[in-house]
């Protein structure tokens, strides 16, 4: 008898445990995820690069944290962060991961090293951008209510379709 509750103990702990850990928490296997991220790998030079080309860009996939995105450009040209510049970068998202399909529970983080001393990191979930980009089901202003978006270090605040941070207001009217 003690045997038995081991073995359906066992039993239960691998088919709770073994598809979360072919699949992940998104349905899809992890290789799979990782097979298209490696396909839009080429399409990275597309996404706005505030005026200079990257000069390194790398893509991931990490369970269960999403999709990294990781964008350099070590040029020594000075700007400052523009609203025309970040409703450029939002846009161009577009180009590279519109035709790709990911599960809506898939996140992905946008970090981008813009420069000597700028920085922007934007988050949200795959969802959000399909809803918005594809589906055309929300707002920009719900999309961007479901963005983490932090520039120079600071973290911004979203109020409808402005972004306020570092002391600056940047009114988003970012088109598809």
């Amino acid at each position: 008898m003690k045997s038995l509750k081991v073995l359906l103990s066992l039993l239960l702990i691998l088919c709770l445990f073994f598809p979360s850990v072919m699949y992940g928490k998104n349905g899809e296997s992890i290789g799979e995820l990782r097979k298209k991220v490696r396909e839009v790998t080429s399409n990275l030079r597309k996404i706005y690069s505030f005026g200079e080309y990257w000069t390194d860009y790398n893509i991931v996939y990490v369970e269960p944290g999403g999709i990294y995105v990781f964008l350099d450009s070590s040029s020594d040209y000075e700007i400052t962060i523009t609203e025309e510049h970040l409703n450029k970068f939002f846009a161009s998202l577009w180009n590279v991961f519109g035709l790709t399909r990911f599960p809506d529970t898939v996140s992905i983080t946008f970090i981008l090293s813009i420069f000597n001393d700028h920085s922007l990191i934007v988050k949200f979930p795959m969802g959000a951008f399909y809803d918005y980009f594809r589906r055309e089901k929300i707002t920009r202003t719900e999309f961007l209510k479901q963005c983490e978006i932090w520039i120079d270090g600071e973290k911004a605040e979203v109020e409808g379709d402005i972004i306020k941070v570092l002391g600056k207001k940047f009114k988003m009217d970012f088109t598809f």
